[in-house]
């Protein structure tokens, strides 16, 4: 019998054996036990030991219980216990690092989170909504209300109450006067948690200070409003100018214009050819002129883009730069 026990279970039976013929208490083990087949098998085992008058051992008298598909099902119940608890702390080390994560964004972010039990005067706030509101004390709902700026109370009042109707998220953009007398612009945002037969019984939420962005957006509608101003009076400029410019411009096109009609045939054709000259410059400073004005009022309508064919520009472009290549001894290479 003890060559069938599992070598690893030999000796402890063994020693347990002993032990208890020696102190004449029940026998109690559980060991693995080779069958005819070879197979090792789970036994649970109680004896008791049946002794003589004077105390000496006679025999044994006891059970052997076949429990190996139970420990199997113990061993399989305890490696998933063990797997549960890794998967556990896995788990709990992840949700550890997202929740640090997460804090570190808040703060960063300036945000401030907030919890209320509806019906109840205590606002919950951490330490984010006390530097946002600049309040270290202990907040109740009427002590944030009064910090509301009077004229958005009515409608923060407003919003909250048809969160608590209905609406599952709270959204709403409010400005609130601290107890240093700063104004501060906030976004509160709130999910309503409600009981099993509807009622709303908490309330989480979340405050983000966007005073900056605020300020940075009044300021960009200043300086566009300016903008606007200032390319109002450019365009008004650039049309009495233009019109200012164009009156000589055509007094002296018109008489050169005259001079050639009347004293055209007693001239030289060289000075006839600078009366051209004169006169086709005189118009192209007036086109010059009216583009000048019509670029000024590129940014009151509505830009249409198209295909332009340049080969004209080009030309127009070369023309208005005679002068100073005929001056320089410049060239222009297309």
């Amino acid at each position: 019998w003890l060559e069938r026990l599992h070598p690893d279970d030999r000796e402890r039976t063994i020693q347990r054996w002993k032990e208890t013929a020696g102190e004449g208490d029940p026998f109690g083990i559980e060991f693995r036990i080779r069958r005819h087949d070879g197979e090792y098998r789970w036994f649970k085992t109680r004896a008791k030991a049946l002794r003589s008058e004077d105390g000496a051992l006679q025999k044994w008298f006891g059970t052997n219980t076949d429990i190996h598909e139970q420990r199997q099902a113990e061993d399989a119940l305890w490696r998933a216990h063990a797997e549960l608890e890794a998967r556990v702390k896995e788990r709990t080390a992840a949700l550890e690092t997202s929740l640090v994560r997460l804090r570190l964004a808040v703060q960063a972010a300036k945000i401030g989170v907030w919890e209320w039990a509806v019906g109840s005067e205590r606002l919950g706030w951490d330490e984010g909504m006390r530097e946002i509101y600049a309040r270290q004390d202990e907040i109740r709902v009427a002590d944030w209300r009064e910090m509301v700026h009077p004229e958005d109370r009515a409608a923060t009042d407003k919003a909250m109450e048809r969160a608590l109707a209905g609406e599952p998220i709270y959204d709403h953009f409010f400005r609130v006067r601290r107890p240093d007398g700063g104004l501060r612009h906030i976004q509160g945002s709130a999910l309503v948690l409600r009981a099993a037969d509807g009622t709303p019984s908490l309330i989480i939420g979340v405050n983000r200070d966007i005073t900056a962005e605020r300020e940075a957006e009044e300021a960009l509608r200043r300086h566009q409003l300016e903008l606007e101003r200032s390319n109002r009076d450019l365009e008004q400029f650039a049309y009495v100018a233009s019109h200012d410019l164009q009156e000589p411009l055509r007094a002296v096109s018109g008489c050169v214009q005259l001079l050639q009609r009347r004293h055209g045939a007693d001239l030289s054709p060289e000075a006839n050819e600078l009366i051209a000259l004169a006169v086709d410059g005189a118009r192209r400073m007036q086109g010059l002129i009216l583009d000048l004005l019509t670029y000024s009022r590129v940014g009151t309508g509505v830009l249409r883009p198209g295909r332009v064919p340049l080969a004209e520009a080009v030309e127009e472009a070369l023309k208005n730069l005679q002068v100073a290549l005929a001056e320089t001894g410049g060239a222009v290479r297309c």
